[in-house]
């Protein structure tokens, strides 16, 4: 219901003109305090539907099963780990049929990211040992890419996918695979006693802060990729809430930039972590420069 306005005649009749035109100047400054404050409204109401976008950062649970008395639940987040998984192994099966002596440029482009999986290990965990951890690096980088990656295919009419590593429930299992992936190197490598003995070098007050190494790097592993990649999910939707289709430049950053950036920052970290235990070990050994085409092989 729109108010009266309260005119100069009905308020001010038998007064002087000048009184006249305080009233008016009033009821002018009453109908612009309306105006501004229905505009208050209707921006709360906005700031009110933008828990929209806040509520895709729950977990939902699709299904809930038992098995020998085991309750299990489905979420979003394992639905969307079993998306990437599948991609991953049909793009896999794909992209690497028909290798051939002279390469076209799919398996151009498929050797490149071979070598440079390979090289990050071999500068990071040294030449001699290099090899023994290519495969799970480079899934990891895999894994985590895709992970990152995933909301960009929700320009497919019908898809609502999101990062799954946006939950910390992904990346602490990948922060604790990592720091395993470093405990069971040294162990193989330098076996468990001298394993057990570089927690006291270079000195024996070193052993605490040592073995407070293995719980502080998992962790920082874990909140670096969760608090990036959620960070980056947020932004995002509040672009695509505000801008619709001019978000495609922040998408350009935000969902490619920097979902490889940070699985490119976790698996370089693990191999430092790597290289650190084994440093002692490593041997100067000359440089390969046919490990790409030796590891394709």
């Amino acid at each position: 219901m729109q108010p009266r306005l309260v005119t100069s005649s009905a308020c001010c009749s038998g007064r002087a003109g000048g009184t006249a035109r305080v009233c008016d100047l009033l009821a002018y400054a009453v109908t612009e305090a309306g105006h501004k404050l229905r505009l208050l409204l209707a921006y709360a109401t906005e700031v009110i539907h933008m828990d929209e976008v806040f509520n895709k950062l729950n977990r939902i649970v699709i299904a809930e099963f038992t098995i020998f008395g085991f309750h299990f639940e489905l979420s979003n987040t394992l639905l969307c780990v079993w998306i990437v998984c599948a991609l991953l192994i049909v793009v896999s099966l794909f992209i690497t049929r028909g290798f051939k002596e002279r390469p076209g440029k799919r398996q151009i482009i498929i050797e490149m990211l071979a070598g440079f999986i390979i090289n990050l290990c071999r500068e990071n965990i040294g030449e001699k040992h290099y090899r023994k951890f290519v495969p799970i690096i480079g899934t990891m980088f895999l894994f985590i890419c895709m992970s990152n990656l995933l909301a960009v295919f929700n320009f497919i009419p019908g898809l609502n996918l999101y990062p799954p590593t946006k939950d910390i429930n992904v990346t602490l299992p990948l922060a604790l695979m990592s720091i395993f992936t470093v405990l069971i190197a040294g162990i193989l490598i330098k076996g468990p006693i001298g394993t057990f003995k570089d927690l006291f070098k270079p000195m024996v007050i070193m052993f605490p802060f040592k073995l407070m190494e293995y719980i502080t790097k998992p962790l920082s592993l874990c909140l670096r990729l969760f608090g990036n990649i959620l960070a980056a999910f947020v932004i995002m939707e509040l672009v695509y809430y505000f801008a619709g289709l001019f978000a495609a430049p922040f998408s350009a950053y935000f969902d490619f930039f920097d979902g490889i950036l940070q699985a490119y920052i976790f698996v370089f970290l693990t191999c430092i972590y790597i290289g650190e235990l084994l440093e002692e070990d490593e041997e100067d050994t000359p440089q390969h420069t046919t490990a790409v085409e030796t590891s394709l092989t």
